[in-house]
């Protein structure tokens, strides 16, 4: 029934959301752990909360550390961005997501594991944590960051942009902040962290999980829309509505579900009547390149 199908919905929804707020807890333990006893930067927008954080100690010495606040100041006009960009469940599971991690970075105690002196071990166990936080919140349509939302947003806009050029310019940013400030050893060991971090979340990251779209639809340029903007193959061929008669186009094709959330929004907008069949999760032979990352 209707009303049954909306409680499962909400189930869906609660769990989901749950999920994606403990992704972003992990997240946060592992950076107040892990991160500020090795005395790293994260080559992300919470590196660039670091950076301020150090910025403001040395203008007011003596101030406590509210870098978590400052993380989520940082996100809140990028997860605005994705309100458009996106869609509003997403913007709000990711702000109630970056708020829970934003409380836990600013009230969690600093807590040193002793007898933990190996920068190598700080930085493996770290990286893993964090990863599988940030891939945690990801895989429950949410997030805790913002460097996939500017991608997404750049790559719309300017053809030879995307997420792994625009983290690459910020992450150097933060990375040459460190030599500056500090030493190359810290420099170094921020570069090893980031890439383990971003390794854990290529694993459950739900760009990489591919899904399988069938589209019944009157406008053409959904076709054009796959393989032009989306640059991706496509199988179609002309059909008729079992009940209307009349001619429609049925399309075939495979993007990443982090694709899905674009493509959706955009059928919609050439056609409101268009009819879309997801399957997530399926096996691909053959050249699928990954876009974004």
């Amino acid at each position: 029934s209707e009303c049954g199908m909306r409680r499962i919905n909400l189930q869906t929804d609660v769990k989901e959301t749950a999920l994606s707020i403990l992704g972003g807890m992990i997240y946060a333990v592992s950076f107040s752990i892990f991160v500020s006893q090795a005395g790293l930067f994260i080559g992300n927008i919470t590196g660039f909360a670091q950076m301020l954080q150090a910025l403001f100690e040395k203008l007011i010495p003596g101030l406590p550390d509210f870098t978590g606040v400052l993380l989520w100041i940082l996100n809140l006009p990028l997860f605005l961005l994705s309100y458009r960009v996106i869609n509003r469940k997403f913007f709000w599971r990711s702000l109630i997501t970056t708020t829970a991690q934003a409380l836990t970075i600013y009230l969690m105690p600093k807590v040193v594991i002793a007898d933990m002196d190996s920068l190598l071990t700080l930085v493996l166990i770290g990286s893993v944590l964090a990863g599988y936080g940030v891939g945690l919140s990801l895989r429950n349509g949410g997030s805790g960051g913002g460097l996939d939302i500017i991608g997404v947003y750049m790559s719309l806009k300017h053809k030879g942009l995307s997420v792994g050029k625009v983290s690459l310019v910020i992450s150097s940013i933060v990375y040459l902040y460190a030599v500056t400030q500090h030493s190359a050893k810290v420099m170094i060991y921020s570069i090893i962290f980031t890439v383990m971090y971003s390794i854990v979340i290529d694993y459950t990251h739900y760009q990489n999980v591919k899904t399988s779209v069938l589209i019944a639809t009157k406008n053409s340029d959904v076709l054009r829309l796959i393989t032009e903007k989306f640059q991706r193959g496509a199988t179609y061929w002309d059909a008729k509505g079992a009940h209307s008669h009349k001619p429609v186009m049925v399309i075939s094709s495979t993007v990443s579900k982090y694709e899905l959330i674009r493509l959706r929004r955009l059928i919609r907008e050439l056609d409101p009547e268009a009819f879309v069949i997801e399957n997530e999760n399926v096996g691909v032979t053959g050249n699928f390149e990954t876009h974004f990352f």
